[in-house]
């Protein structure tokens, strides 16, 4: 895993700017201070001046929750320390700190300084007064020398983080492409609704929470988050954590967080990215972004456009049962996207800071059956408007709120006509507090989020397969609740960090409930500042209450109206609680090992019933035939048969158990060399089944990851391969998931190869610019989930930025 931003070392900054001993790589910078003079010993080449308000060090984005914590002495739980402790005094560090920040250019080249020869002060020499103590800003080494194979960060939260580096070399144009594949995420792209539905440790989609900074993007409310339609455009780092999530975020993030971090605006100047690519498929995506800031403000606009031509129709004379399954795209249908996503930042002084975003979202789904025409389409505009303030009240103290407003409509003519809108506020505020008892350190955090929301659906009526005409009622629904959370995060000896919390969630029409949730990161031993042994451990309740949908939503079509799906005014809050554990070894600077057992349940687990109605979505003429015209007179003309799909329920119907074991390995034996590898057992049971089955549907039990990125010298050609291999796994009919549509079928085992070639033209054009080339299921395999997918496919594009 690279390492976040400019430096793997960036996440500890925290510490400095609470006084801590700062340490950056395996050495890479050394700060000392004593009485007399001041060390600066450095062994390294790079230094890259990043600038950061102190008070953002000190706590940075709640979205992010990524421990900055300064690596304990050597030693650990079960050995002896060899570096005694030692605090340093933060009147000290600070003025060398800016010193540093402020005498050297954005980009300096320093040679290596033998502190040994430098001389020492002399006894009559004068001595100045004491600096005043001032904010410096965050100073971030780039080391030349090989990171360190770490898979996860500091924390006793389990965080993944792919940074802007890492993201660009991966194969694959949308944040489903860039998802697929890593160990311990399971990617559903269903065939009309989730284009990349994510579970995680075998618990269900809607338990993973998909956020853009920190925020829902897109959307229904309460329900399963679609990776396909976040915001992939101008990212500069993925944050994925995994375990129970849900104090900060919602309820029911239980099964983890995936976060995409937008960059903040620059503070010295004009910047300006942009990205075209185009493919067979009818790919297409083009985005552009443009940013300018000083000092005390800043903007940052981002226009992001894609588009992808329909799946191709499935072989139906195949013996295959992978290759039998219908799709209700042909190669007539389109998928687009449009997005217009914008941060303005103001820092009215050094205490305040307000960010603003802003978002316009269009997605437009083309259904047509072949090469088309299109007989029916489904829009859906969303609008996003969202205010955050964060106060640094003292400098241990910091107060922080967030308004989110967002509007969703929908309108659909796919099986039948509607009209559904969407809207959703919610309120955040929190308070946190750093405290420091002796050797220990916490910061305290106490939350409330308030939110609301409703939806309101338009209808027209509806034939039933009998004939009879329905219709259904209109909505106009909302639903009030309120979150109260409190959480301890602290580092209390130099091998034990601990994060621990409750929740209390009100519902204005479910019954309130309590989560707790825990998280420790033991590390058991230390050799040196690279070479480590860490436990981890994290566990926690949460809570799915149902949707408005779940509840309140008339019939509505499904993967091309095959289906029809209902909600159900008797459905009951789904529980679950979760446990996940195990260990991380880093036993040299260049490996890095994990493996991690993860169990859960979930009760009254809901899931869709046929409810014994019908609907028309069709008509079928059966022309007149002459032989039976004699001897039936119906046949003597045309007849007009109906075609009618059924209507599925929500109901409360089972216990969803999950367990499982994650393997990990990250190898860098050189720097232009990294290889990740990733195995994953998972094991569902579905406890007391009224259907023929007790496990549920597209989730094989082994799956085995790899990913190789090779950077060639002399051209600076990046190289990156990954692949998939998936074991056998029950189908389904509806690409959702669930029980009630599993077929009495398997589907093959799946091995998937993706490429990206990566070519920095800025050695010969003298411009930044990058050409990059895929070649997307480089095996044409076409057995991955419950339905034909998309065969082997080719991309090529260009970007580049300019400041």
């Amino acid at each position: 895993m690279t390492r976040a931003g400019s430096g793997w070392n960036r996440s500890r900054s925290r510490r400095l700017a609470r006084g801590g001993r700062a340490a950056a790589g395996g050495g890479g910078l050394w700060l000392a201070c004593e009485r007399d003079h001041d060390i600066l010993k450095m062994n390294f080449n790079f230094i890259k001046v990043r600038r950061r308000p102190l008070l953002q060090q000190a706590r940075i984005s709640p979205a992010r929750r990524t421990r900055t914590q300064t690596r304990p002495p050597v030693g650990g739980l079960w050995g002896p320390s060899l570096l005694s402790p030692h605090r340093s005094n933060p009147r000290r560090i600070l003025p060398l700190a800016l010193a540093l920040a402020l005498g050297a250019p954005p980009f300096a080249w320093a040679e290596p300084t033998d502190v040994g020869a430098m001389p020492a002060p002399s006894a009559d020499a004068p001595t100045d007064p004491a600096p005043p103590v001032v904010q410096a800003d965050a100073i971030a080494v780039e080391d030349q020398r090989l990171r360190p194979a770490e898979i996860y960060q500091d924390t006793p939260v389990e965080t993944e983080i792919l940074d802007a580096e890492t993201l660009e070399s991966l194969p694959g144009i949308t944040l489903v492409d860039v998802l697929d594949a890593i160990p311990g995420l399971r990617i559903t792209e269903q065939v009309q609704g989730q284009r990349g539905a994510v579970r995680i440790d075998g618990l269900l989609p809607e338990y993973t929470e998909l956020l853009v900074d920190g925020q829902r993007y897109a959307g229904e409310n309460d329900e399963a988050n679609d990776a396909g339609d976040l915001l992939f455009a101008d990212v500069e780092r993925i944050e994925i954590l995994r375990g129970p999530q849900s104090l900060r975020y919602s309820p029911r993030a239980m099964g983890g967080v995936i976060n995409v971090l937008t960059p903040a605006p620059p503070t010295d100047g004009l910047f300006v990215r942009g990205r075209f690519g185009a493919g067979d498929q009818e790919q297409l995506t083009a985005d552009a972004t443009g940013a300018w800031g000083n000092a005390s403000t800043g903007g940052r606009l981002t226009i992001s456009h894609y588009q992808i031509g329909g799946f191709d129709p499935p072989d139906a004379n195949s013996g295959d049962p992978d290759d039998g399954l219908g799709s209700p795209f042909g190669k007539g249908s389109t998928y687009r996207t449009t997005d217009v996503y914008g941060t303005f930042v103001a820092r009215p002084s050094d205490a305040l800071t307000l960010t603003t975003r802003a978002g316009y979202r269009l997605r437009d789904d083309a259904l047509a059956t072949g090469d088309g025409p299109v007989t029916a389409r489904r829009e859906r505009e969303r609008w996003l408007l969202s205010q955050k303030a964060r106060a640094q009240l003292t400098d241990a103290t910091a107060l922080l709120g967030t308004f989110t407003f967002s509007l969703e409509t929908t309108e659909s003519t796919v099986g039948r006509a509607f009209e559904l809108v969407d809207d959703r506020e919610r309120l955040e505020l929190a308070v946190e507090h750093l405290l420091e008892w002796g050797p220990t350190t916490h910061v305290v955090t106490l939350g409330a989020d308030l939110e609301t929301n409703a939806i309101r659906v338009d209808e027209r009526p509806v034939t039933l397969g009998t004939g009879d005409v329905y219709r259904p009622d209109d909505v106009d629904r909302r639903f009030h609740r309120a979150g109260f959370y409190g959480l301890v995060e602290s580092d209390l000896t130099s091998w034990l960090a601990t994060e621990v919390g409750l929740r209390r969630q009100i519902h204005e029409a479910f019954a309130p409930a309590w989560l707790p949730q825990a998280a420790i990161l033991v590390t058991a031993w230390r050799w040196d500042e690279e070479r480590a042994l860490k436990l981890r451990l994290t566990a926690g309740r949460g809570v799915r209450y149902p949707s408005l949908r779940d509840v309140f939503q008339p019939p509505a079509p499904q993967v091309g109206a095959t289906y029809f799906l209902a909600g159900s005014e008797d459905l009951l809050p789904e529980k679950v609680w979760a446990v996940r554990g195990g260990f991380e070894v880093d036993p040299t600077r260049w490996l890095s090992v994990s493996a991690m057992g993860f169990h859960s349940e979930t009760k009254r687990f809901i899931r869709a019933q046929y409810d014994g109605l019908d609907i028309q979505v069709d008509e079928r003429v059966i022309p007149a035939d002459p032989l039976l015209c004699p001897v039936l007179p119906a046949f003597c003309v045309d007849q007009v048969s109906p075609v009618v799909a059924p209507v599925y329920e929500n109901r409360n119907l089972d216990d969803l158990e999950s367990w499982g074991v994650e393997a990990r390995l990250e190898l860098r034996p050189h720097e232009r060399i990294e290889l990740q590898l990733g195995y994953t057992w998972n094991r569902t049971r579905v406890v007391d089944s009224n259907v023929l089955f007790d496990e549920l549907p597209n989730s094989p039990r082994h799956v085995a990851n790899g990913r190789i990125r090779v950077e060639l010298p002399v051209t600076d050609t990046v190289v990156t391969v990954r692949g998939q291999w998936r074991d056998r796994a029950i189908l389904e009919g509806s690409g959702t998931g669930l029980v009630s549509f599993a077929l009495d079928a398997e589907s093959n085992t799946a091995f998937d190869l993706d490429l990206r070639l990566q070519q920095p033209l800025e050695r010969w054009l003298g411009a930044k610019l990058v050409l990059f080339a895929d070649v997307n299921n480089v095996t044409d395999n076409r057995v991955i989930d419950s339905y034909v997918v998309r065969g082997r496919s080719f991309f090529l594009g260009l970007r580049g930025e300019f400041d």
